[in-house]
């Protein structure tokens, strides 16, 4: 039998469909365009700080400067907490709170922090805030940029309970410090514990358990401050954003839980207030 002619076998190919003309094929899918990563340094305003040799993204920022709100928080603080305000005299508030009072309010910290999940794993972020004693509120958050990070964000933070004489926390008498404390011995950094530790989980269950739905901070937070969070991101969603973060480099997402972070921060300090002016419900 004669060999088939090649160009006959061609036809006979294309004829069958088992073979395609270049002008035939699908065109290429679109490349997909990469969106570019932002570095945290460009998305979050802030500074490389060492303390005690390790280095973390340091925040600092005023209350002022950067909510709408702030003259209206500020001026109800220093009302229930140095003015007519103060409820300290009745037996609803417990007398622990004198503390916020009587003491320097450069020397009162609220923190809060944000971990990679359970006690024992990796706090990435601490924020606190204090009053400055000249009308402001000041928010300063320590960020680790990696996981070796962490040890500056545990320094960062021993650097300012040096000096604080109260500590205010949202459970964190069974979390925050003592995740922090455990952070410290496995980045050899002793953290200070100051002298008074106020959790205000604690005072507000025993004010408020009966009367809102739970004692979350942030439904205290839409309940006696009348703010409801749009867009927040999540608690439970926090860890993996972390670890995106770190192994991608892109922090869009992580500015999410910054803000966060100072939402809680800038909350427990009006709790505070509320509790100290003895707030009911409505008031």
């Amino acid at each position: 039998m004669d060999a088939q002619n090649p160009q006959d076998k061609l036809k006979a190919l294309l004829a069958d469909g088992r073979i395609s003309l270049g002008s035939q094929l699908p065109p290429d899918a679109p490349a997909v365009r990469k969106r570019p990563i932002i570095p945290v340094e460009e998305a979050v305003p802030g500074v490389a700080m060492q303390f005690g040799g390790a280095s973390c993204w340091f925040l600092r920022r005023s209350l002022r400067a950067i909510w709408p709100e702030a003259e209206q928080i500020v001026n109800h603080y220093r009302w229930s907490v140095f003015g007519p305000g103060q409820a300290l005299d009745t037996q609803n508030v417990s007398q622990v709170l004198t503390g916020l009072i009587t003491t320097d309010p450069r020397q009162v910290v609220y923190l809060d922090i944000e971990s990679c999940g359970f006690a024992g794993t990796t706090v990435f972020l601490i924020g606190w805030g204090y009053y400055d004693g000249q009308g402001d509120f000041i928010v300063e958050q320590a960020l680790a940029r990696d996981y070796a990070e962490e040890a500056g964000v545990i320094a960062a933070v021993a650097d300012k309970l040096r000096d604080a004489k109260i500590i205010t926390t949202y459970n964190g008498k069974r979390f925050d410090m003592p995740t922090i404390c455990e952070r410290g011995i496995v980045h050899r950094t002793p953290v200070p514990v100051p002298p008074v530790h106020i959790d205000l989980l604690d005072h507000a269950r025993r004010k408020w358990k009966k009367v809102f739905p739970n004692c979350k901070l942030q439904t205290l937070e839409m309940m006696l401050c009348r703010r409801c969070r749009k867009g927040d991101i999540p608690g439970s969603q926090i860890p993996t954003v972390y670890h995106d973060f770190v192994r991608t480099g892109d922090a869009r997402k992580l500015t999410m839980v910054i803000h966060h972070n100072l939402l809680d921060v800038v909350t427990l300090a009006e709790v505070a207030a509320h509790i100290i002016a003895g707030t009911a419900y409505g008031d």
